[in-house]
């Protein structure tokens, strides 16, 4: 399937949250590692959307000891009703970086690796973390994460950034998060 023309995707609202990874914990075993604005839905402090969920059904909790984020029970049962919860409250689930995902599969039709084959080119536009001021990144797509909705992408400079939720990392970097995604424009 050919892609025409360009498409811009902008971050849903003002929060969201969205699935870093499954790791293990040395005590408790294999948990889903949750990332993005988890603190303000979360916590008591800020919409306290974990009572939301039955504790003993998926173990929505903070650990501050051995991740220092949000975590819960692996599987794609706990992560559909985690995202039930945020939705219904009106928050985004996998960011932006997912809605895109969406979109590469859809026009990769089920042809793996597609996208980069066909040098497809994306251009993230971020607010930087250091500075404040909008900034962008180009490159081509060279890597999607249907499961956990992320993607990479190449710069000319051969430097990859990966794009999850709705932020964008470096991957070459000690302090890996640059900023807030205001915009990403995919070309074909």
């Amino acid at each position: 399937m050919e892609q025409t023309s360009a498409t811009t995707f902008a971050p849903a609202s003002e929060h969201c949250v969205h699935v870093e990874g499954v790791e293990t914990h040395p005590q408790y075993g294999p948990k889903t590692v949750l990332g993005g604005d988890t603190y303000e839905l979360f916590s008591r402090s800020g919409e306290n959307l974990s009572d939301e969920l039955v504790w003993g059904d998926h173990h929505l909790s903070w650990d501050g000891d051995f991740f220092e984020a949000w975590t819960m029970d692996p599987g794609q049962e706990h992560v559909e009703a985690l995202r039930e919860v945020v939705e219904n409250a009106g928050h985004d689930f996998g960011g932006v970086s997912a809605d895109v995902v969406e979109h590469l599969l859809e026009i990769a039709d089920g042809e793996d690796g597609w996208w980069s084959e066909k040098g497809i080119e994306v251009t993230v536009r971020y607010e930087s973390k250091q500075s404040g001021n909008e900034m962008s990144k180009t490159g081509v797509v060279s890597g999607v994460d249907p499961q956990e909705g992320f993607f990479n992408i190449k710069r000319e400079d051969h430097r990859v950034n990966q794009i999850r939720g709705g932020s964008i990392y470096s991957q070459s970097s000690s302090y890996p998060y640059m900023g807030e995604i205001t915009e990403i424009v995919v070309r074909p």
